[in-house]
């Protein structure tokens, strides 16, 4: 399961950022919600609503950008 993350301008994503990410998650949700992977990206797509599209996140990442289902 990746995690994209938004960076503050002048922090990288190394290592020791990395675990401190999955050590807060692991104790404050579950380690089932712990990332395989954490990507950095430039910006969460959202809609003019603000809701995050999670959906079209997960179907990029699988590849399949052109169909709807």
């Amino acid at each position: 399961m990746p995690l994209f993350v938004v960076l503050t301008d002048g922090v990288g994503l190394d290592e020791a950022l990395r675990q401190r990410i999955r050590a807060h998650i692991g104790e404050h949700a579950s380690p089932r919600h712990v990332p395989d992977e954490i990507i950095v990206v430039g910006a969460i797509p959202r809609t003019c609503t603000r809701k995050k599209l999670e959906v079209q996140l997960k179907r990029l990442m699988q590849g399949r950008t052109q169909d709807r289902s």
